[in-house]
């Protein structure tokens, strides 16, 4: 192996490969559904320049993001927009898991912010 190719890092093989399973950025990018996530954080975090949304506005602005893609795209985004939250702020959601069951509103509440820090983390950049 050329010195060119030898990584000089902790970015090694192993490393990215645990990263690709245990990650909030990995899980995110290998989402089946991933534009819809990446799309709908960048327009209500990134160009607002917003680090937290409360649970009811998430839930409200995801609902008009889908019922405005559902017009160009009608049979792609079937579930509601509380499934879609619930499902990206799954503990161990893995960008293709079912919804996960939350014991109360409290605790979807809390998965849903939990995402939302996630997503915006100094970490997942």
């Amino acid at each position: 192996m050329s010195p060119s190719c030898r990584i000089q890092s902790q970015m090694d093989h192993d490393t990215l490969d645990r990263m690709r399973q245990s990650h909030a950025a990995w899980r995110v990018l290998v989402a089946d559904n991933a534009p819809l996530i990446l799309s709908f954080f960048i327009l209500c975090f990134i160009r607002p320049n917003r680090r937290a949304i409360p649970a009811p506005e998430i839930t409200a602005q995801l609902g008009v993001y889908l019922d405005n893609l559902r017009e160009m795209y009608p049979e792609r985004y079937p579930r509601s927009a509380r499934e879609y939250l619930e499902d990206w702020a799954a503990p161990n959601r893995s960008g293709r898991s079912a919804l996960s069951n939350a014991s109360g509103p409290q605790s979807s509440r809390n998965r849903k912010m939990a995402a939302v820090d996630t997503f915006n983390s100094p970490k997942s950049r």
